[in-house]
């Protein structure tokens, strides 16, 4: 073990290696964000450039207007998939690049969708059509 790169530390009596250089959060955020556009019928496909320093990658998503952003989950490459993407509704795409020290801001977002029809209207609505009968 190089002494420059990492140190041990002795706890327990377990030996713990970490690097001393990486001790920072990544400060890059995750560039050329691209969602799917219709491209496909049971996810919307989310790519990125890669983030030195990242661990892993926080994907958020929210709905056309930008409310309600939720975190979709998280990737070890720069690709995720949201298969929970509903058709027809344009979803806002951001990531985020991690590592155990912690994220980076969060990138410029992009949209996208999932082919398909378009969804039901939710349980809860109604529409009202008049019916018109000739006699």
């Amino acid at each position: 073990m190089n002494k420059d790169s990492a140190k041990q530390v002795i706890s327990n009596g377990f030996m713990v290696c970490f690097d001393a250089v990486s001790g920072t959060p990544p400060t890059t955020t995750p560039s050329a964000i691209r969602a799917s556009d219709g491209t496909f019928e049971d996810k919307v496909l989310v790519t990125w450039g890669d983030v030195n320093k990242a661990a892993r990658y926080d994907v958020f998503r929210a709905d056309e207007n930008g409310n309600r952003e939720i975190k979709l989950g998280t990737a070890d490459d720069t690709r995720y998939s949201d298969i929970t993407a509903a058709a027809g509704i344009t979803y806002t795409y951001r990531v985020k690049a991690c590592n155990p020290f912690g994220c980076s801001n969060p990138s410029p977002h992009d949209t996208g969708w999932r082919a398909g029809d378009d969804p039901a209207p939710p349980y809860d609505e109604f529409y009202f059509i008049p019916i018109i009968s000739k006699k």
